[in-house]
């Protein structure tokens, strides 16, 4: 499995710098590279925060949107639309709070075929592997407070 390390070690990032795949347990860089000015960091935890979008539901429908973290307070029953993603691999948390009755889309696969009751506060983890064509669903817990 390759693993990635960031040379030299850096205090700050320009964008000039490259990202090297590293193979061995040497360290030895390999020639492939990515150049950090490509890369979408906006997904990359730094120091463990990253972006949450935070919003009350207006309406029966809710389009979620690609920040990794979502914040949604229902204000009725609502049926959600994910993002369209283009990555495989592409996860992100949703925070759900309200005393409402939340829709997934049918993309969403769920442990034992069936989606698990909502009980106000959830969390939920949802994460694809083919693009957003199939999402994997998975309660992390419920009525937290």
């Amino acid at each position: 499995m390759a693993r990635f390390h960031l040379f030299p070690e850096l205090t700050s990032i320009t964008g000039d710098e490259r990202l090297y795949a590293i193979d061995d347990p040497a360290g030895t860089p390999l020639d492939r590279y990515v150049d950090i000015a490509t890369l979408d960091l906006r997904w990359a935890p730094i120091n463990g925060e990253f972006n949450v979008n935070t919003v009350a539901t207006t309406g029966a429908t809710e389009e979620l949107t690609s920040d990794p973290g979502q914040d949604i307070t229902m204000d009725q029953n609502c049926t959600f639309s994910f993002p369209s993603i283009t990555n495989d691999g592409f996860a992100f948390a949703l925070w759900l709070k309200g005393a409402f009755t939340p829709t997934f889309p049918g993309a969403v696969v769920w442990a034992d075929g069936s989606a698990p009751t909502y009980v106000d506060d959830s969390l939920f983890v949802f994460q694809t592997y083919d693009s957003g064509t199939t999402w994997i669903g998975s309660l992390v817990g419920s009525a937290l407070a």
